[in-house]
């Protein structure tokens, strides 16, 4: 078993040398600061606060006792400062910076009898700094925060001051351990977020500053606080719109006590793309997919280059956070092809990436009976290019398209095609039954819009 401590066995007559006494002091010493680190958090026990009025060019200090950790040595040492002392802010002149004290020693006076480059003496020193806050990097145990000073604004409060705690595991258990929490649980993307954090327990918000506060990940800026309290505040950040989604951590650290709760950002507001409507498979509603969606929303359909139609009210019922779905006879007549905006709480509106193509309307055959090869006119509305008609039996063989406006492919039989008729030859393979008008894309692909005729076409 190791030896804990070695300690001077005095005797009458004992001959001691130097390395005798030496010994002794050790132990004094040792037992001391163990003691200390036994008791005591790296910190300030007595003093040692920090002046600034803003203008001088120096940060005073007053006289006090702090003690700073060495968990490998489990002990921790005392540091005395026993004057004021004034700190200069040598090549500081603007931003934050920290006042930083740390244990050194320097050598004492040197005696007639001392050896060659041995002093008589060592001096324990409290060595005191200022470092920028841009380049300061926390070492709790060894180098203790004093204060933070803001160059150019006199210091009021001073949060940042690392105090000595007695060890949580000596206390009597009054109530639970210090804390926060945090609402609402998620934020979104592309946004600025308000939480709500109340202090738990025996933490006490009093005197928080942005500075102290850390939020793990990327995409957050603009941290600021209101309405502190010291039982709860206001937190405002930006969100990036291209934040990860996912959990993050907020943290506040004051006077040494690291505090912290968990929260999410949820996906921001998108607009990814489009399902048409496919009548003849009773799907009568547009659906917009995308991230961030809710209730109350409203779409906005495009009637030429930079315009819109009227905002169209979403019932609560048909949005979800990943899809907003459009009853086809709630899309205006006016509405032709071009990009959709869709507006929602907690957001601006965002206008699409994409173009939307409205379902054609007022689909009506001008004649009812018909023979392969004759030509079948079609009237109606928004007969948007690419146009594809589909008979009856709605195989390739009775496929006329797609267009691309103003003329069906084989424009040698007599076809045509605009935004309000369609002259299409009716194809060998074609039966008896509805005609189906396709629009915005190829048949069955998401883009596409499926209407048909409300009578049949007889093919004979």
């Amino acid at each position: 078993m190791p030896d804990s401590a070695q300690l001077i066995n005095y005797h009458t007559g004992l001959f001691l040398e130097v390395g005798e006494f030496i010994l002794d002091q050790n132990y004094h010493r040792r037992l001391r600061r163990t003691v200390n680190y036994g008791l005591l958090s790296s910190g300030i026990v007595y003093g040692l606060s920090v002046e600034y009025n803003g203008a001088a060019p120096t940060v005073r200090v007053r006289k006090g006792i702090a003690v700073n950790n060495d968990p490998d040595a489990m002990i921790a040492k005392e540091i005395i400062l026993a004057a004021d002392y004034d700190v200069p802010l040598t090549g500081i002149s603007s931003g934050q910076a920290y006042i930083v004290l740390s244990y050194d020693i320097r050598d004492g006076a040197v005696k007639p009898s001392s050896p060659p480059g041995q002093p008589a003496t060592t001096i324990e020193v409290a060595k005191i700094e200022a470092v920028p806050g841009a380049s300061f990097i926390p070492v709790p145990d060894t180098k203790i925060v004093l204060g933070r000073i803001t160059i150019g604004t006199p210091l009021t409060t001073n949060p940042a001051r690392q105090m000595a705690r007695i060890r949580a595991e000596l206390l009597p258990a009054t109530g639970p351990a210090p804390g926060i929490v945090v609402a609402p649980p998620t934020v979104a993307a592309g946004t600025t977020a308000v939480l709500t954090v109340v202090a738990t327990g025996s933490f006490d918000l009093t005197g928080v500053v942005a500075a102290d506060i850390s939020i793990t990940g990327s995409g957050i800026t603009g941290i600021a606080i209101s309405g502190n309290t010291g039982t709860q505040m206001q937190l405002t950040f930006v969100v990036a719109s291209g934040a990860t989604a996912g959990t993050r951590t907020l943290t506040i650290t004051k006077s040494g006590v690291v505090v912290s709760a968990p929260f999410t950002i949820a996906a921001g507001l998108t607009l990814t793309g489009y399902v048409g409507v496919d009548v003849p498979s009773s799907i009568t509603v547009v659906r917009l997919n995308g991230t961030g969606f809710s209730a109350p929303a409203t779409v906005e359909f495009s009637t030429g280059p930079g315009t819109f139609t009227a905002p169209v009210p979403v019932p609560a019922a048909d949005i979800t956070a990943t899809e907003i779905r459009v009853a086809m006879a709630s899309i205006p007549v006016s509405a032709t092809k071009g990009p959709v905006r869709v507006t929602v709480p907690g957001y601006p509106p965002i206008t699409s990436g994409f173009d939307f193509v409205p379902p054609a309307l007022n689909v009506v055959l001008t004649q009812i009976s018909r023979s392969p090869g004759d030509l079948l006119d079609i009237t109606g509305s928004r007969f948007i290019a690419p146009v594809t008609v589909l008979f009856a039996p709605y195989t390739a063989g009775a496929t006329r398209g797609p267009s691309s406006t103003p003329a069906f492919p084989s424009s040698g039989l007599g076809e045509s095609a605009s935004s309000t008729a369609l002259r299409v030859s009716v194809p060998a393979g074609a039966q008896t039954g509805r005609v189906r008008i396709v629009t915005g894309a190829t048949p069955g692909t998401p883009g596409s819009e499926t209407v048909e005729s409300g009578v049949s076409l007889t093919v004979s």
